[in-house]
């Protein structure tokens, strides 16, 4: 920085170096930021994962749980009548079965072979022809041929 009469005075200088330290500070602030602003996105990610685990949560408890025990009630009472009550007994007062997911799966585990087994028999009573486990679609390598 020449002023105009040629020489170099000390104000000249000094601004030079000023815009150097400011141009440096201004880079470190940039990467200072930057560095911020992954933090800042990890913990947005964080939190949405957090409220996103919290609604699903939620969701199933108010909903999902109360649906799967009236259902398996129903189920249960049609098909193993009794069983339902014995279960209800295993409550404390004032509980629900869908407050209780213990029992609830103990139940549904014991009642899951019967509902598939009378599923079976209700499809098999309406004229659906069964199906074949063991049957290889392709015979004589003819995957065609009836």
């Amino acid at each position: 920085m020449i002023s105009n009469n040629g020489v170099i005075t000390v104000n000249d200088f000094l601004s030079a170096s000023t815009s150097l330290v400011l141009s440096d500070d201004a880079q470190a602030v940039a990467q200072a930021n930057s560095a911020l602003e992954g933090v800042r996105t990890f913990f947005i990610i964080i939190t949405a994962f957090v409220f996103g685990l919290a609604g699903l949560t939620f969701v199933t408890a108010t909903f999902i749980v109360p649906q799967a025990a009236s259902r398996l009630e129903e189920d249960t009472k049609r098909i193993k009548p009794g069983l339902w009550e014995e279960y209800e007994a295993k409550l404390l007062e004032g509980e629900t079965m869908a407050q209780r997911p213990d029992l609830l799966q103990e139940l549904g585990n014991i009642m899951q072979p019967l509902i598939i087994a009378d599923f079976e028999e209700s499809a098999d009573a309406k004229g659906t022809a069964p199906v074949k486990k063991d049957k290889n679609i392709v015979d004589n390598g003819d995957q065609w041929s009836d």
